[in-house]
């Protein structure tokens, strides 16, 4: 009795303890609540924002956006209920939106596939289910999403991959072996057969004989060719696809034609790959970031917005060269053996895959993996190597906004790393480490700027390297940092060492680099540094090489724009002959003649110009005067070479005496 009692005023205290909490009747009363951390409150909104979904007359994108936003909180949180609340709302979520919730998926399906790792089975189910719901109300492909899949069949959690095989399966029993295309993933499914775990060897081995039933006896041929498991585990494996046919299991696909002969893929250790969307924003893929095991082959555009079945191959992409105006990337070290290309970089940045990242405890040991492999001399090269692309990985995972506070921080214990490998002897690890510091000053851009600061010089200092291999990469990831990482923190290096470096090339690369400072940076950001600009302007317009004074008269012209009051003070600190330089350039009438590297080419009026054959020399005609009139021994050479070959086409004896240059050959050849 006393039990009783007891009981009663238990549930009436929890009964008035949730009436203490607010009770929201539409979706949008509910959206101030779902971000406070109160963990009994987020249990019964919960419960209550499914039937508030499922019951809303119109969920538009904003309001979609904001849930989803707190659900993927939840989903990181440590309570199981509260992320198991988080899978059934985000379940509702897609069954009511159907295809226009294909938006969010790249944004919500790494939490979810998190979580069939989950140690509650609850929360496991939920999210087998909640990724069931996504295909089935067209929310993803089928086959996109069983490429996002392929990644947690090799996850270290055996629920993760158990979990994985049963999606999977259910994908297979809803969509059918032809819209999925499973003959790359049998690979992988075969090796789960001899899992360590006897639930995921169980679930592998089930999921087979499904696959069996659907496309037959092909099956059977190209595991015993393939040879893709051992001999007891494929007697085992055919014993179950015997019983399978005796039960009259099999579908009508199991013996329906194929297009292939080979149902396994032709290369075995190909495994599945995502497609990226080729929509992007400031270099980052619009596609998920849950990525594939491999580099993908191509990019397919239009992830989510086109059925599998009507998808056709795309033509290979072109790519765009990155040293157009508009970029702001030169490509001037193209055209030399050895050099690397921004096109290079550009190709090395799209065919990065997204790196499988299992939450922040997983993007922990990605990152200091890393970090200890480039921090780290004696370590092989080629792996080195694999530890710059898998950052590339992880920013094409999109990571940096998943987790941005862990990124940050690991981003700051890499600075040591990256400046010890960019000091490397080899030089395709030079080569990577430019490309990766440039791939992330296009994706991170200002983020980085304490990162770019640190390694900066070390950067400038690769320009004047010996191998063109070095140097090019070099020259174009500080191209890439100074477009990107528009601080005014880096100004000072750069300014330093146009005005005092020892090195011609270094001298006359950062002039290009302060053209392209001038040109595309905010006149807030020089603002802040201009006393340097103006005086790196006013000594590379007399520098002693001529490349870089060409560049300071396009930096004065840039920076005139900007600041045209304090360019005129500029222009008055000038020395004479830069002045008339400038002032001939300015008279000109275009700014765009200063691209040509060299002094310009004016047209003049010369009877004896050699750049022209003797028998075309007329008083009146009008020549561009060739480069070797700059030095007389070159012109008489010229004109000497003129007069012998008027003499072949006269059939003049060779003993006949040359005329005296002294004279005027015109009339000679006139006779």
């Amino acid at each position: 009795m006393l039990q009783g009692r007891h009981s009663q005023v238990k549930t009436a205290g929890h009964l008035a303890t949730m009436a203490h909490y607010p009770q929201p009747a539409t979706l949008e009363a509910a959206l101030p609540l779902l971000n406070r951390p109160d963990l009994r409150l987020r249990q019964q909104l919960g419960e209550q924002l499914t039937a508030l979904v499922r019951k809303e007359p119109e969920i538009s994108h904003d309001l979609a956006a904001q849930l989803i936003d707190s659900m993927v909180a939840w989903l990181n949180g440590g309570n199981f209920k509260v992320a198991q609340n988080a899978l059934e709302v985000l379940t509702a979520l897609a069954e009511r939106m159907g295809p226009e919730f294909s938006h969010y998926v790249p944004t919500v399906l790494p939490h979810i596939i998190d979580r069939l790792a989950d140690t509650k089975e609850a929360v496991r189910h939920t999210a087998r289910t909640c990724v069931a719901s996504l295909a089935s109300s067209r929310a993803v492909n089928a086959r996109a999403l069983l490429a996002r899949l392929a990644p947690a069949l090799q996850h270290k959690a055996p629920h993760a991959r158990e979990e994985a095989l049963r999606c999977i399966q259910a994908l297979l029993d809803h969509h059918g072996a032809t819209e999925l295309q499973l003959r790359a993933a049998v690979p992988n499914l075969a090796a789960l057969v001899g899992d360590p775990s006897s639930a995921v060897r169980d679930a592998a081995m089930q999921l087979l004989v499904d696959v069996y039933r659907h496309v037959g006896e092909r099956l059977r041929q190209d595991l015993k060719k393939k040879e893709l498991l051992p001999a007891q585990k494929f007697a085992l494996l055919e014993q179950k696809f015997d019983e399978a046919r005796e039960a009259g299991l099999m579908l009508p696909t199991a013996v329906s034609g194929s297009d292939e002969t080979d149902f396994v893929s032709r290369t075995v250790k190909r495994t599945m790959t995502i497609p990226t969307s080729a929509r992007s924003r400031d270099g980052d893929s619009s596609g998920a970031s849950t990525p594939a095991c491999e580099v993908p082959k191509r990019t397919v555009p239009g992830l989510y917005s086109l059925p599998s079945a009507n998808r056709k191959p795309p033509p290979p992409a072109k790519l765009t060269s990155a040293g157009s105006v508009s970029s702001g990337i030169s490509t001037s070290a193209t055209g030399e053996a050895g050099a690397v290309s921004s096109e290079a970089f550009e190709a090395a940045f799209l065919s990065s895959a997204p790196a499988a990242v299992y939450g922040p405890r997983g993007l922990d040991d990605l990152c200091r993996h890393a970090a200890a492999l480039l921090g780290d001399r004696s370590a092989d090269w080629e792996k080195r190597v694999d530890a710059l692309k898998k950052i590339r990985s992880l920013l094409t995972a999109n990571v940096h906004q998943q987790y941005p506070a862990e990124f940050a921080a690991h981003l700051k214990e890499m600075s040591v790393p990256f400046l010890v490998v960019i000091k490397d002897l080899r030089s395709q690890v030079v080569r990577e480490a430019c490309i990766t510091i440039a791939h992330m000053s296009k994706v991170l851009r200002n983020k980085i700027d304490q990162f770019s600061l640190y390694i900066l010089q070390e950067l400038i200092n690769l320009i004047q390297n010996a191998a063109k291999v070095v140097s090019s990469a070099g020259t174009i990831c500080v191209r890439y940092i100074v477009l990107y990482v528009q601080s005014p923190r880096l100004l000072p290096v750069i300014m330093t060492n146009l005005t005092s470096n020892k090195s011609k090339e270094i001298r006359s690369t950062l002039s290009e680099v302060l053209v392209l400072i001038l040109e595309k940076w905010p006149a807030q950001t020089i603002e802040k540094q201009q006393v340097a600009v103006r005086d790196a302007i006013r000594r590379a317009c007399v520098d002693a090489d001529s490349i870089c004074r060409t560049n300071g008269r396009r930096a004065y012209a840039a920076y005139k724009r900007h600041f045209p009051d304090d360019a005129e003070q500029l222009f008055a600190q000038l020395d004479t002959a830069a002045q008339k330089q400038i002032e001939r350039e300015r008279n000109v009438g275009s700014v765009d003649s200063l691209h040509h590297v060299g002094t310009e080419r004016r047209a003049i009026t010369s009877p004896r110009s050699p750049s022209t054959s003797v028998s075309d020399r007329t008083p009146g005609s009008v020549t561009a005067r060739s480069v070797s009139a700059l030095d007389a021994a070159a012109a008489q050479r010229a004109r000497a070479r003129a007069l012998y070959s008027h003499m072949s086409r006269n059939k003049i004896p060779p003993t006949a005496s040359l005329p005296d240059p002294r004279f005027d050959r015109d009339e000679d050849i006139s006779e």
